[in-house]
């Protein structure tokens, strides 16, 4: 087919710009090159312009090896064309030529936005990362508000699990289309792992103003409602999306965590029951109705529940866990132990069945049958360390942290890595009077993994302790928090800081932060009662030492903190 009038040509260029395997065409209709003065530039021109119409006309019919001569003859016309070397290359990559078609970028000195978007994709599929990199940066350098460009290169970063990289791209993805919700989304997801609360809520909220009923905008807005600790408003997006969509599990699972936190209880059990109903077989579900229930001391509600979904799954072993739990908080011993043993008579190397069983022992105040119903069964069971680590919990417990160290150690010559032995019997360490090898154990364990943030904490929480090298402490701590600035053992320990450094206002803040992440906590609540002493608002103080008691009742030294507050005598 031979074009003649310039006319036409102009009307059928911008329709031929499609989309070519992985190559995103110009929306624009083609710009040609002033004609130069010269006749024979005009005659090179021309027939570079003649065969690129032919290639683009050829390719649009789906003849590419024609539409690859046409082009190569245009090219050899005028070999620096943007259009020419564009459209060529879109061809090859429908041929799957992709190394052709990146050997064309050396034709283009200055490449525009489509171009470099076109060789970063070539790139990218030749796995050729930092050609890519280089191409998108030059797509979005060249048209800074190109919605293309900047969501190649946004996608290109995420893929790479590089979030902080995609960020300003998606950002400017989600500000020149408003209606590109997944990015968005994804924004807002940036926002929430990097603790940006705000600016997430600020993201989540423009998606649902335009959709009230979209479900992973709802979600991320409930989710930091919940982390924030403000559970009214997650329960309330809960509630409504499980009207909009009550076949969806996920939205049940967070409304019921925000009753639980707000203790309503009986709406709870009534939100798991519901979606029992519908997925009766949900173990997630059953579990916290179960404890519930439980909590509830109604439990033989728990048991009939339990008990049906044993029948339904007579091969789940963690439903009888459940059940055995349940006959020890109702102190019928007995039937746990009947139980455990039944499931012993089924498989009898099983390591978690043998400390539940031992627990039936501890529950009656009974830690050397508990001891000895474990050593008994180290040669068969099938992860001694389990064993040995729950003796050595054992023994912390009692306060003979000799054994305990030796427990310990027997389990962790059996997993050398494991990480909570290896924190455990650093912690033991420090209780028997040996913080030398505490502090080396835990310093090793940072230097192998620096971003253990409990072990920086406990490590800073010894130094407090002792009243040394507060200033490492401090680092330890502040590094912990930048980790995990939510933990609630990190805050209280940052807490106790201040308050050791004579800064009481300002631990208070932190404690009483700890709490709220926390819950109820003798210890946290001991130190609450020390910070108000040191404020001399006694009152406090002793508020907070009896809060203490009521959970450790045996501790004396909690005792003796609040007999010695002026004014108000002995323990009541």
């Amino acid at each position: 087919m031979k074009i003649t009038t310039l006319k036409y040509l102009q009307l059928i260029i911008p329709l031929l710009f499609l989309t070519v395997g992985c190559g995103t065409k110009p929306k624009t209709p083609v710009k040609l090159e002033p004609k130069p003065a010269n006749s024979l530039e005009i005659a090179r021109q021309h027939n570079a312009y003649s065969h690129y119409i032919n290639g683009l006309l050829l390719s649009q019919g789906g003849q590419l090896e024609l539409a690859e001569q046409e082009l190569n003859k245009a090219l050899s016309y005028d070999p620096h064309s943007i259009e020419i070397n564009y459209e060529l290359a879109s061809v090859y990559v429908q041929q799957q030529r992709y190394n052709d078609a990146l050997q064309l970028r050396h034709n283009i000195a200055d490449p525009n936005a489509d171009f470099s978007i076109l060789i970063g994709k070539i790139a990218l599929m030749m796995k050729k990362d930092s050609l890519a990199t280089t191409y998108f940066r030059k797509a979005v350098n060249k048209n800074p508000d190109s919605y293309t460009a900047n969501s190649y290169f946004s996608e290109y970063w995420l893929k790479k699990n590089e979030a902080d990289s995609a960020l300003p791209y998606l950002k400017k993805v989600a500000d020149l289309d408003l209606n590109d919700i997944q990015s968005r989304i994804m924004l807002g997801r940036i926002h929430i792992n990097n603790r940006d609360y705000q600016s997430a809520i600020s993201v989540f909220k423009e998606v649902l103003d335009a959709d009230s009923l979209e479900k992973a905008a709802a979600a991320g807005l409930a989710s930091i409602y919940r982390h924030l600790g403000e559970n009214e408003k997650a329960l309330e997006i809960c509630t409504r999306m499980v009207k909009h969509a009550p076949e969806d599990i996920m939205f049940y699972s967070m409304k019921i965590n925000a009753e639980i936190a707000l203790d309503k209880f009986d709406d709870a059990i009534e939100t798991g029951r519901k979606v029992l109903e519908m997925y009766p077989d949900n173990e997630e579900f059953i579990f916290s109705v179960a404890q519930l229930l439980a909590n509830k001391e109604d439990f033989a509600s728990a048991e009939s529940l339990i008990t049906n979904a044993i029948t339904s799954n007579p091969e789940e072993a963690s439903y009888k866990y459940l059940l055995a739990g349940l006959y020890m908080d109702e102190k019928r011993f007995e039937e746990a132990v009947d139980m455990l043993n039944n499931m012993i008579a089924e498989n009898d190397t099983s390591a978690q069945t043998y400390i539940l069983l031992a627990t039936t022992f501890m529950r009656r105040d009974m830690p050397d049958s508990a001891i000895s119903s474990l050593e008994e069964v180290i040669p068969k069971v099938d992860r001694k360390d389990q064993i040995y680590f729950q003796i050595g919990r054992i023994y912390a417990g009692e306060k003979n942290y000799e054994q305990a160290i030796d427990y310990y150690k027997l389990a962790l010559d059996e997993k050398p890595y494991e990480t909570n032995y290896r924190l455990s019997l650093a912690e033991i360490y420090d209780r028997a009077g040996q913080f030398g090898k505490a502090r080396e154990m835990l310093i090793q364990l940072i230097d192998e993994q620096p971003k253990n943030a409990t072990a920086m904490n406990n490590l800073a929480y010894m130094y407090i302790n002792r009243g040394e090298n507060y200033d490492i402490a401090e680092d330890y701590l502040q590094r912990a928090l930048e980790l995990d600035p939510d933990n609630g053992a990190f805050l209280d320990s940052y807490g106790w800081l201040l308050y050791k450094q004579g800064k009481p206002e300002e631990a208070l803040e932190y404690i009483h932060k700890a709490v709220g992440m926390v819950g109820g906590d003798p210890e946290l609540y001991s130190h609450l009662g020390d910070v108000y002493r040191a404020l001399e608002d006694y009152e406090k103080a002793a508020e907070y030492y009896r809060k203490a008691i009521e959970m450790d009742p045996d501790d004396p030294v909690l005792k003796s903190k609040l007999d010695s507050l002026p004014a108000f005598g002995e323990l009541e």
